[in-house]
């Protein structure tokens, strides 16, 4: 996958269903048996983290901080598209992403996606198809359970605490 500049993209429409888990076993693998050089992000946070260069007393431009995700040997962008919102990204998200993921695209770095959207339903926050046809092209869709595993870890984790205190 790595030659092929291939990565992943897990989703499920659930919240909680244990993408994040995956992706972060996957993310720690990686660095413990191969020593890859690693981001591992919300695609929110992602954004954050280059408008926190438009101020002038930023001390790093905001090219520097584009670059650092264009070239990283693996990203892992976590919750991936929520950042569009409910009503669709603005242009800024849309350029800022489709540019990323296309140098990542053509220098085949792997990418690894976690999200409650399918590849295909990138379209209707982000308007322009770009960005579906790039992340399709770069990783595999995997489909998660529809079930939340946080909210079955939780109920029981509570299970056994009320049977605790009811002794």
């Amino acid at each position: 996958m790595q030659e092929k500049g291939k990565g992943l993209y897990f989703y499920s429409y659930t919240k909680g269903s244990g993408k994040t888990k995956l992706i972060s076993s996957i993310a720690n693998a990686l660095i413990k048996q191969y020593s890859v050089d690693l981001i591992f992000i919300t695609g929110e946070d992602l954004l954050n983290e280059i408008k926190g260069t438009f101020g002038k007393d930023s001390r790093q431009s905001t090219s520097e901080m584009i670059k650092i995700f264009r070239v990283i040997k693996v990203l892992v962008i976590d919750d991936f598209g929520i950042e569009a919102g409910e009503n669709g990204a603005n242009d800024w998200v849309e350029r800022t992403f489709t540019s990323i993921l296309n140098d990542r695209l053509e220098a085949k770095l792997v990418t690894i996606f976690s999200s409650n959207i399918k590849i295909d339903d990138l379209d209707q926050y982000y308007k322009s198809g770009r960005l579906s046809s790039r992340v399709k092209e770069m990783a595999p869709e995997i489909p998660m359970p529809e079930e939340s595993v946080r909210v079955r870890k939780a109920d029981y984790e509570n299970t056994k605490l009320e049977e605790l205190l009811y002794e």
